[in-house]
């Protein structure tokens, strides 16, 4: 088991940071440019993979456990805390339904750049197969079936 472990999660900033996630606000952040968040959390306190769940206390219905080459998740991962970084002068707004502290994203929240998009992003750094389409929320990540597990 590995201790610890780090969350990042990026979203329409009123649906994920604000907790509006009415009709409507869904709505109009596929249809015109909206601000977007990139979360954050640490979990030190988490044996992986066994407390799983505490990195997303919303609720997960599947696990996989994708097998990465370190210096690629080390990469991602500066990358991902550069955003963190340049916001020195804001304060990361804490989601309790999340359990992640959010950031201004610099680049706006549309349907050309959602969020299954960015994951799909985020795992091709990562040197991941994806097949199918994120931007209709109908893909997989393909590979060596020993790379994954249910």
């Amino acid at each position: 088991m590995k201790r610890g472990g780090v969350r990042y999660s990026y979203g329409d900033w009123r649906w994920y940071v604000e907790g509006d996630q009415r009709f409507w606000t869904g709505a109009a952040a596929m249809l015109w440019p909206t601000k977007a968040g990139l979360g954050r959390g640490h979990f030190s306190h988490a044996d992986l993979p066994h407390d799983i769940d505490l990195l997303a206390p919303e609720g997960l219905d599947e696990v996989y456990v994708l097998q990465a080459e370190l210096q690629q998740v080390r990469l991602l991962q500066r990358q991902l805390d550069r955003h963190f970084a340049r916001q020195a002068f804001f304060t990361p707004v804490y989601s309790a339904t999340h359990g992640l502290d959010f950031v201004p994203y610099p680049r706006r929240y549309t349907a050309f750049h959602q969020s299954n998009l960015k994951v799909a992003q985020w795992l091709r750094v990562l040197n991941m197969q994806i097949t199918g389409s994120p931007w209709l929320s109908n893909w997989e990540v393909e590979g060596d079936e020993a790379a994954f597990q249910r």
